[in-house]
């Protein structure tokens, strides 16, 4: 009888082996809340920068209105393509302010689902496009580098959180995996006692006799 587990929907689809090879994952309820959040978090921070463009031309609040709406749409596909959507949008940072809000959760995205040598180069490339952004807009009490600093502070605070997640994850799977999935007679067993059962029956009517090898047939 294969174990069930009780409370699939408070689990991520990836520890339930589902979306594995070229299927496209399918959400669990957790997952569909954990989207939910992250998409209204990508908004908060967009709206939180506004001020940041405040007396630009118009066209260019323009453009980042547009880019900085498409980007917080474009965090319902980070399941998908984790790292092209950090990527894209880390570029983006290095000139517009909307579109922080979208790489941040892109960035958390790439830590939990992948691997170090494929997150850690994303990162950097990260801290790399907040160079132009900060000589661009600086903090006016931080300055250029106090302005760089924060940010890679910040940047690397959700790297660490979404690493955190992914050994978290990492150390579930293979407990869960160690758990018999199966329970019933030990294979052999049945054998063993019909054997068993012969040589008591034997000694018991002959006495006792030179022990033979038990054969079970």
């Amino acid at each position: 009888m294969t174990s069930r587990l009780e409370y699939r929907w408070l689990l991520p689809s990836v520890l339930l082996g589902e979306g594995e090879g070229e299927r496209p994952t399918r959400r669990t309820t957790r997952d569909w809340v954990v989207d939910t959040a992250l998409f209204l978090v990508a908004c908060g921070l967009t709206l939180a920068s506004a001020p940041d463009i405040a007396g630009e031309a118009g066209a260019y609040i323009a453009v980042e209105q547009v880019l900085g709406a498409l980007s917080c749409a474009a965090v319902w596909l980070r399941r998908r393509r984790p790292v092209a959507l950090a990527l894209v949008t880390s570029l983006l940072t290095s000139v517009l302010a909307l579109v922080g809000g979208a790489c941040v959760v892109a960035l958390f995205t790439v830590a939990v689902h992948r691997p170090f040598r494929i997150a850690g180069p994303v990162v950097g490339f990260a801290l790399l496009t907040t160079l132009p952004y900060v000589h661009l807009r600086p903090d006016p009490l931080l300055g250029v580098w106090g302005s760089f600093l924060l940010a890679a502070a910040l940047t690397l605070l959700v790297f660490a959180w979404g690493t955190v997640v992914r050994a978290r994850r990492q150390l579930v799977t293979p407990t869960a995996a160690r758990e018999p999935a199966v329970t019933g007679p030990v294979p052999g067993s049945t054998c063993s006692a019909r054997v068993s059962g012969r040589s008591r029956s034997r000694s018991a009517r002959a006495g006792p006799t030179p022990r033979s090898a038990p054969s079970c047939t």
